[in-house]
């Protein structure tokens, strides 16, 4: 059983699903490349699927460190399960880069739970933050995540709360810097050519809409249940999901603004998505129902994998 394997062979399963995203990874981008494996293209294909790897072990540290999800290896089942969905994330350009940078803003934001080492850990946020920006301009929008997750972990409103800034302007500043000194116009690192596949041949709109559709059913239902569990009762164990909301809210506005150039925005939602429906699932009292919806969420994905081959 697919739900109960999942949850008991933890360290296997994650070696698993690390393969699984490596694999697919590279088949995908072999795929829509016209000429894959000459040797200008061979660093592109498997930096991608590299890159995704530690994409991957940063999400699951993180969860595991600050106790995020109650199944740990569930959520990151479905954080591969929606990478088969939207392959596109798979590409190695700036949104993935800007993905990277965010991960490691979101583990400093955990961080101040500590509280430990506040100042340099908001610095440190605000430092990634930015770098997200630069390769993202989108992605700014994750700089509120860091002034709400200060008042939800510290409480104190003091000088502190003006240090990401300082941390957000600095990579920004050496980045104009530099390109004042190369007499070169200020931008973002859209332009470091990481753009090079071509995804116009392929059709993937019909059957992201049915997707699409699918998961909007199946993330209302979960935050209903959400909602109900976390603000009608009152339970210490569940206050780890306070930014999970405005995490979900600022991704799904990311989302909106790009979705039309870059699909493979959808990134910024895999998190939240999967967290909250791990969360919903573990809710669930018979464990055939479980199965059920597991296995719904898996056959879902293997549409994309028919129309892409």
């Amino acid at each position: 059983m697919l739900f109960r394997n999942i949850s008991k062979t933890q360290p296997v399963t994650l070696l698993l699903l690390l393969v699984i995203m490596f694999i697919w990874s590279v088949v995908y981008m072999s795929f829509v490349n016209a000429a894959p494996w000459i040797a200008d293209n061979v660093w592109f294909i498997l930096l991608g699927g590299f890159i995704y790897v530690i994409i991957i072990l940063i999400i699951q540290h993180t969860l595991r460190k600050h106790d995020l999800s109650r199944n740990g290896y569930l959520t990151l089942l479905i954080i591969v399960i929606l990478s088969f969905n939207f392959p596109e994330i798979l590409i190695l350009d700036k949104i993935l880069l800007a993905y990277l940078a965010h991960m490691f803003m979101l583990r400093n934001i955990f961080n101040l739970k500590s509280n430990q080492n506040i100042a340099l850990t908001l610095f440190d946020a605000g430092i990634y933050s930015g770098i997200s920006f630069l390769f993202f301009p989108q992605s700014i929008l994750y700089f509120l995540l860091i002034i709400i997750g200060y008042f939800i972990y510290v409480k104190i409103i003091d000088q502190q709360i003006f240090i990401p800034f300082i941390g957000f302007i600095t990579p920004v500043f050496l980045w104009f810097v530099y390109k004042t000194l190369m007499n070169e116009p200020f931008n973002s690192f859209n332009q470091l050519g990481l753009n090079s596949i071509n995804l116009a041949s392929l059709n993937i709109e019909d059957h992201v809409f049915l997707t699409l559709k699918f998961y909007s059913v199946l993330i209302l239902i979960a935050w209903i249940v959400f909602f109900t569990k976390t603000l009608m009762v009152t339970n210490p164990e569940d206050q780890k999901y306070k930014l999970l909301f405005p995490g979900f809210v600022i991704g799904f506005i990311v989302v909106l603004t790009s979705v039309s150039p870059h699909k493979n925005s959808f990134i910024f939602l895999f998190l939240p998505i999967a967290v909250l429906l791990s969360f919903w699932l573990k809710t669930l009292g018979k464990y055939w129902l479980k199965e059920v919806v597991l296995w719904l969420i898996l056959l879902i994905s293997f549409q994309h994998i028919f129309v892409i081959f």
